[in-house]
């Protein structure tokens, strides 16, 4: 987690850079406590359900709305957040989602 920070502070504008690193603490740990508690739709060959990443993408929108005050933005650093979780990659997903939603929303914000 601290060598995600450090790439997000070190390579992303400061605002996007805050952004993904709340969306990795805010969407996981929504992610996590909707999954175990209320997942009844699960992946296939994923400890993973359809609850709990959607709750990664609602909690990720609702922050990044207010944090950046641009909707379009916000929604598609969310959905990039949510996929990073939800991807099957061997790298651990506390690298993956602000390093992914971060790389997302400063690609959007050049071409926005």
């Amino acid at each position: 987690m601290l060598f995600a920070a450090v790439l997000c502070v070190a390579f992303f504008p400061p605002l996007i850079a805050s952004c993904a690193m709340a969306f990795l603490t805010i969407g996981d740990t929504f992610a996590a406590l909707v999954g175990i508690n209320f997942g009844k739709r699960w992946y296939i060959k994923q400890n993973k359900s359809l609850e709990g990443s959607l709750a990664c993408f609602v909690s990720c929108s609702v922050f990044g709305i207010f944090w950046l005050g641009s909707p379009f933005l916000a929604v598609l650093g969310a959905l990039a957040a949510t996929l990073a979780e939800l991807s099957n990659i061997p790298i651990d997903d506390n690298i993956t989602i602000p390093i992914f939603s971060a790389l997302v929303m400063t690609l959007l914000s050049i071409v926005i």
